[in-house]
């Protein structure tokens, strides 16, 4: 964490500063006003501004610094006298983390921003918004939510002020199912501790919501006894023959089973889905016939804000999933190009990581990103569907970015799975291992997600390849905004043209209505579907992979690809 404070250095011929959680050392050479303006300029814009501010507010104590602990007050003198010595290494600066001794080291000149402005005076690039409501605005009984004593979602939200890329924070959900107890976490990632928190409740409500069932009303019957159209796991790919009779059960018509009540996007037809492939976290009383995930479950100011959320999702995954398994090549985008990239990517390189991006390609021309951030030890992915080409690509970068500090203690904390899995990425078996696949010496295909970073290609020629979402976006505003019920119509019209129904189910809690939010779950049952254990992948009885790949490459691979895909 960066503050403000600027401490005077011993030596005039560098600089320092110090924060609750670093000290910053820059080396001589320069006029201590140049010296100043470059360092302090740049470092900052390596930081997102915004962070920074947490240090300023009242009641924050500074901890730490050159005079606190032996062996960290050697390091920075040692830093700060090395740095004085040579004027030749005046573009280097040096942070100390007080807290772990950890050191990291950059040349400012990796770092092209202009000089001369302040962070706060950089202008901020506003993503293109599908919401009707800007959650900016939103305001919630926090007490109801919030509270260390009786609260729907979590005694606290956390901000993760030593975070090392944005400004997250995150909290988790008690709940307890049949006869189990578990734990939702969620989470919000952006530069903004405020807007990370608004974004980690609503996230939290949707988590709650989408993964228990509030109103109990469901029957207990067979699916053969059943008025009306019925939705089975039959209308999905099937689980492989060795997963039934061990982590599901195959589909009796006969057999009673739990049911909600849910709805065809194509026509509002009703049909009764399978329990648990609605509420994601609840365990069926009778057998299980699938595992539900939180695959296109999505909030939303609206049931049609919430749909447009949850069917882009299902896009995502199925693109990805395909990708994957089909051996789709992503193309390579410059990160560099997406508006509103720059201090992100700036602190990436501070890091000494490094940033890849790649277009994935559908046959609806949707733009999905995949991006992977490569900390030398794990590469932390992140993926993102929008109908804007540069908030898609700019949403992928963003979560990969806010995954790198997580996945690194991950795979710090697990290291005999870590090397189990990479001696036999087969072994994969639930989602917490899908993360620890993209190691150091893993299989070469998770380094080769987002494509030849030397083919990359701009914003303007990326484009190309997903000019959907321009046109249904230019389709969807009604000159007073975005029409989100136009785009979901148009969503389903577009899946549709290729044979893909979709459903929905309203999950929406009475307190979630009260804070004017809906929460849906949406299902189409053609698509790829997003599975976590290897036993577990549907995709692996689906022809749907190679099918993409023959129609978006026009050659079709003649198996699918044997290794587990590294999201989560």
């Amino acid at each position: 964490m960066i503050g403000l404070a600027h401490s005077a250095p011993s030596r005039d011929s560098a600089a320092v500063w110090t924060a609750p959680a670093t000290v910053v050392v820059g080396a001589g050479g320069l006029t201590r006003a140049e010296r100043d303006a470059v360092i302090a300029d740049r470092w900052f814009r390596a930081r997102p501004h915004v962070q920074a501010q947490v240090v300023s507010r009242s009641g924050v104590r500074r901890v730490g610094g050159p005079e606190d602990g032996e062996l960290l007050g050697r390091i920075v003198r040692s830093l700060r006298d090395f740095a004085s010595a040579g004027a030749a290494e005046a573009t280097n600066v040096w942070e100390v983390d007080q807290r772990s001794g950890l050191i990291r080291h950059t040349e400012l000149s990796e770092i092209a921003t202009p000089l001369g402005e302040t962070a706060a005076e950089v202008p901020r690039v506003d993503a293109v918004s599908l919401r009707e409501r800007d959650l900016a605005g939103w305001e919630w009984e926090s007490a109801g939510l919030i509270d260390p004593i009786a609260a729907l979602l979590a005694p606290e939200v956390t901000d993760a002020v030593a975070c090392t890329t944005l400004a997250p924070a995150s909290g988790a959900t008690a709940t307890r199912t049949r006869d189990s107890a578990r734990r939702l976490t969620w989470s919000g990632q952006g530069e903004s501790f405020s807007g990370s928190r608004r974004s980690a409740v609503v996230e939290g409500i949707e988590r709650l919501v989408g993964g228990q069932q509030f109103t109990r009303r469901h029957p207990l019957t067979s699916a053969r006894a059943l008025e009306g159209r019925v939705l089975t796991p039959r209308a999905f790919d099937p689980y492989l023959g060795s997963a039934y009779g061990r982590i599901v059960e195959r589909f009796d018509a006969a057999r009673p089973h739990e049911w909600v009540s849910g709805s065809s996007l194509r026509d509002d037809e009703h049909v009764w889905i399978p329990r648990e492939l609605v509420y994601y976290a609840e365990i069926p009383e009778n057998e299980r016939w699938a595992l539900g995930t939180s695959s296109g479950c999505a909030t939303g100011s609206s049931l049609d804000e919430a749909t447009v959320f949850g069917l882009l999702e299902l896009i995502e995954r199925d693109t990805f999933v395909n990708a994957w398994y089909g051996g789709i090549d992503a193309v390579p985008a410059l990160a560099e190009d997406f508006p509103g990239a720059a201090g992100m990517l700036a602190r990436v390189r501070l890091l000494g990581w490094r940033m890849e991006l790649g277009l994935l390609r559908n046959a609806w021309n949707v733009p999905v990103f995949v991006a992977a951030v490569d900390t030398g030890e794990v590469r932390a992915f992140g993926a993102a569907a929008h109908l804007d080409v540069a908030t898609a690509g700019l949403r992928a970068m963003t979560e990969a970015v806010a995954y790198a500090p997580g996945r690194i203690a991950e795979v710090a904390d697990n290291a005999d799975r870590v090397d189990e899995l990479r001696r036999d990425p087969r072994r994969a078996r639930h989602i917490e291992d899908h993360p620890l696949l993209p190691v150091r010496g893993a299989h070469p295909a998770y380094a080769t997600m987002c494509g030849d970073p030397r083919e990359a290609l701009s914003l303007d020629e990326i484009s190309a390849f997903a000019d959907a979402g321009t046109r249904l976006l230019h389709d969807g505003d009604d000159g007073a905004g975005v029409d989100v019920r136009g785009i979901r119509s148009a969503l389903v019209r577009l899946l549709a043209e290729e044979g893909i129904e979709t459903f929905r189910v309203v999950q929406s809690a009475p307190f979630e209505k009260q804070l004017g939010l809906e929460t849906v779950m949406t299902l189409a049952p053609a698509l790829s579907q997003l599975d976590f254990g290897w036993e577990a992948q549907r995709v692996r009885t689906s022809t749907r992979p190679l099918d993409q790949a023959q129609l978006l490459t026009g050659r079709r691979p003649s198996a699918l690809r044997d290794l587990p895909h590294p999201f989560s």
